[in-house]
């Protein structure tokens, strides 16, 4: 059962007569009963009563929805049971104090959890000594009252007065549900080995179920268990009776007193919750019985130490671990005596199954048992099992464990991924589990079994199977689908109610009969029959088809796109009888109530003030009338119109060469760029490439691909265009007016340089003597080229160099600078004295730029060579 989900059914039995026990047990409502066979009645009295529990259980209340379960107490009232009483009413209050706090519509008794316990308050135990007493009564109570589930019966011990009886079948078994019936043993007023105290163990054993024998002392140590196992989901992995002196185990040591130990390996799945180990014997056994637990890390459990709801009694161990580790544990127990091993637990991985003569397409056409001694296919539906995890191989397995059937060679796929086709199978001739092994989603090992022991039904005439309840939507068409089997030519009627709406209807063997309603109205809820009869028999089934309204039909939703700071409006338009209540939602998180920014309107439209892109994003209209909700979505997009820019928007090539040019835009939508070329777009090839980034890179440039290129942006909201102007570059020519120039010192000089061609304009650099030339206080370099010295001093004389670069090349012309200086007559000697006959030197060192011409003059008349 799920626990977010759990419905509280109460029927408190008072005036019941039961032997022993506590029974947690479920009922199939929607197919035929079987009965198991176990004797012939010794009381007329006693076998109608049971004959009343099988034939009893219709009932004119539609069957409990999915997942619904009861809680039922039947109690003996005899003298015995007076401090069994005591402890029933302290644990039933702990039960409702802490699980079942929910409460609905009983079929029965009550709803109300007090009056409930104040009922439990007013028992009284009176007679008794007359052991046994009468004990199916209160079951058949039960079924009558369409409870399931959970169901408590109190009593001293056996019963022999019916231990000849036959034991419906059918009340201990739902399809694909987990039923379990645990017998308390509070006392002992016979033979064990009776044939009476025989049919607990068979029911325990049909429907994963156990005897516990308690001391009257220990009833609330089950119910304190009861109270940790009602709200959870169980799985099943392991069920086995082991009776004394057989070898089931893997090992055995032999000891004087025969005791028998026995370790099982248990694969434990990722999907487990909790796991929980029951290990159940006889008084006689209870100093030697143990149970011990080995996890896949080789550590061995405190097994009572940490979790609550376990029991540690001399002859009942019960186990209940949270959260245990995925792999291969080890569960040993030992005992002497007959004794009941049951492991499950909490998970998400289970499986549900059916039986079919031939294959079929759902599981819902299967049937729970199948028919003795006819070939068979076995459908197992896996559910909670993810992807890559897979069922690897399906078995059948006695009480003991042992197999009777296994197929691992191959599973037929049908209808999804996890829907195989096992057989066709011989069903085994005495009771059996379905086992299912496999791998989860983490490539750990998986183990499930069937909640309930299954028995091959041997039937003559035809049998047929529905689904137990059905749901159509109000106005919808629906398919009424009974599956029948059957071995001659048979018909079917259709009945709703007792009022036969459709027949007979002809068919020659094993087939599905439909009834189909066009149009489902509250008036065709109830009860729905699929009568058949043949010249074997006649066989009729039952479902409960329930209408509902239908959830309001949203006809009109669209996406809507509004300029950036305007007024959007989402319109939700519906159909239904009703008018429906409209909510919003943005980006499924966020409601969106009425405000100066937001508005819903009475025919669910919503307004949006001054969108701006916080706006954008997916909106939800929730329409909800009695009939259910509604939902559809929107994307509410904020267009912004678009910009663009060129950069650069000026730019300069060299033939043979690439350039590239940025669009760069802004807008929502995200604009859609086109490039123009003189006003013609251009397209890419092998000398315009236009990139992701809307970059166009224009190869091997030449003189044709000098001018305008634009650059187009659009959206929704608008376009927008830009420009750029590619020129061809020219390298550069310059002119000097002089080559070479003399100047004297002090005086100033202009040098021009100035530029004849070049694309890109050139920038003008001048040079001296190797050394780059720049502005300072002897120097004046101006646009255009012109150098100017305002002071000239000798050390300005020299080579000067005038050079005009761009990006397509240079051009250099040189000229030469000279400052001069007036010469100058360094001072001498004026009068030289020497000896007639002697030579005499007269010196005339002179200075000047350039070099000064000498002449030497006598009495002011030039001297000659």
């Amino acid at each position: 059962m799920q626990h977010d989900q759990f419905f509280l059914i109460i029927s408190v039995l008072l005036t019941i007569l039961i032997r022993t026990s506590i029974a947690i047990n479920q009922i199939d409502y929607g197919h035929p009963l079987y009965d198991l066979q176990l004797g012939q009645p010794a009381d007329k009295e006693i076998y109608h009563l049971q004959r009343d529990v099988v034939e009893g259980v219709a009932n004119i209340q539609p069957p409990p929805p999915p997942d619904v379960s009861s809680l039922t107490f039947v109690f003996d009232a005899t003298g015995s049971m007076n401090d069994d009483l005591n402890q029933v009413r302290h644990g039933a209050k702990g039960i409702f104090e802490t699980v079942m706090k929910q409460q609905v519509s009983d079929p029965f008794i009550t709803t109300d959890p007090d009056l409930f316990q104040q009922q439990l308050a007013s028992v009284s135990v009176q007679g008794g000594g007359d052991c046994p007493e009468m004990a199916l009564s209160g079951i058949k109570k039960h079924l009558k009252s369409h409870c399931q589930d959970l169901i408590f019966t109190y009593s001293p011990m056996r019963v022999p007065k019916i231990f000849i009886l036959k034991v419906p079948y059918s009340t201990l078994y739902r399809r694909n549900k987990a039923q379990w019936v645990v017998f308390v043993m509070t006392g002992d007023c016979g033979n064990r080995s009776a044939p009476g105290y025989k049919v607990f163990e068979r029911i325990a054993a049909a429907s994963f179920g156990q005897v516990f024998h308690l001391e009257k002392s220990h009833v609330n140590t089950v119910l304190e268990y009861v109270r940790h196992s009602v709200a959870r989901r169980k799985v099943h992995i392991l069920y086995e009776v082991r009776e004394h002196g057989q070898t089931h185990t893997r090992w055995i040591i032999m000891i004087l007193f025969l005791l028998t130990i026995k370790c099982s390996l248990v694969p434990i799945d990722t999907s487990f919750s909790e796991l929980v180990v029951s290990l159940a014997g006889v008084r006689d056994d209870s100093d030697l019985m143990d149970i011990e637990l080995v996890d896949p890390h080789n550590r061995r459990i405190d097994k009572y130490e940490h979790d609550d709801g376990t029991i540690n009694l001399k002859n009942i161990k019960l186990i209940r671990l949270l959260s245990p580790v995925p792999g291969i544990w080890r569960v040993r127990t030992s005992s002497r005596l007959k004794h009941t091993l049951l492991i499950f637990g909490h998970g998400d991985i289970d499986f549900k199954y059916g039986f079919a003569a031939q294959p079929v397409s759902s599981i819902d056409l299967t049937h729970p048992r199948p028919v003795a001694g006819q070939p068979t296919y076995l459908l197992i539906k896996m559910t909670g099992l993810r992807p890559p995890g897979a069922l690897e191989h399906v078995s059948l397995v006695d009480y003991s464990g042992n197999e009777l059937y296994r197929n691992e060679s191959r599973l037929y796929p049908g209808d999804g991924s996890y829907l195989h086709l096992v057989g066709p199978l011989i069903p085994p001739k005495i009771f059996f589990f379905v086992r299912v092994r496999g791998k989860d989603a983490q490539n750990y090992d998986f183990l499930r079994i069937t909640p309930t022991a299954i028995a091959a039904v041997d039937v003559v005439g035809p049998r047929a199977y529905m689904a137990e309840r059905l749901t159509a939507n109000a106005y919808n068409a629906i398919n009424l689908t009974c599956s029948i089997e059957s071995r001659v030519p048979f018909t079917v009627h259709w009945l709703f109610g007792s009022r036969t709406i459709g027949g007979p209807l002809f068919y020659e063997y094993t087939d599905t009969s439909t009834w189909t309603i066009d149009s489902v109205t509250p008036a065709h809820r109830g009860y729905y029959t699929c009568l058949v009869v043949s010249s074997l028999g006649n066989h009729s089934v039952s479902t409960f088809l329930e209408s509902k309204e239908l959830p309001p039909d949203i006809v009109s939703m669209r996406n809507v796109s509004v300029m950036l700071h305007e007024t959007a409006f989402l319109h939700c338009i519906t159909q239904s009888i009703e008018r429906p209540r409209i909510n919003w939602m943005h980006n499924h998180s966020l409601n969106v109530g009425n405000s100066a920014k937001t508005y819903t309107y009475d025919n669910g439209t919503l307004r949006i003030h001054d969108a701006t892109f916080d706006d954008v994003g997916i909106y939800s209209c929730f329409a909800r009338t009695s009939g259910g909700q509604s939902e559809e979505t929107a994307w509410l997009t904020v267009m912004q119109p678009p910009s663009v820019r060129v950069e650069p928007r000026e730019l300069y090539s060299v033939e043979g060469t690439t350039f590239t040019l940025k669009c760069i835009t802004t807008g929502v939508p995200k604009p859609e760029v086109t490039w123009f070329f003189r006003g013609s777009p251009i397209f890419s090839d092998p000398k315009f490439y236009i990139s992701q980034r809307d970059e166009l890179i224009v190869s091997d440039v030449e003189d044709e691909d000098e001018g305008s290129y634009s650059c187009q942006a659009k959206n929704l909201a608008g376009n927008a265009i830009a420009s750029a102007y590619v020129q061809i570059a020219v390298p550069p020519t310059i002119h000097v007016s002089q080559n070479k120039q003399m100047i004297t010192k002090d005086d100033s000089i202009i040098l021009d340089c100035q530029v004849i061609s070049g694309i890109p304009p050139p920038t003008i650099v001048w040079w001296k003597d190797g050394r780059q030339l720049f502005n300072d206080r002897y120097i004046q370099i101006q646009e255009g080229g012109r150098l100017t010295i305002p002071r000239a001093d000798i050390s300005d004389a020299g080579t000067y160099a005038c050079k005009a670069e761009n990006i397509a090349g240079s051009a250099i012309k040189p000229l030469t600078l000279g400052v001069g200086s007036p010469p100058t007559i360094l001072p001498s000697p004026e009068t030289v004295y020497v000896q007639i006959g002697q030579t005499a030197t007269l010196n005339c060192r002179v200075d000047g730029n350039p070099k000064p011409q000498i002449q030497w003059l006598k009495n002011g008349s030039p001297l000659m060579h």
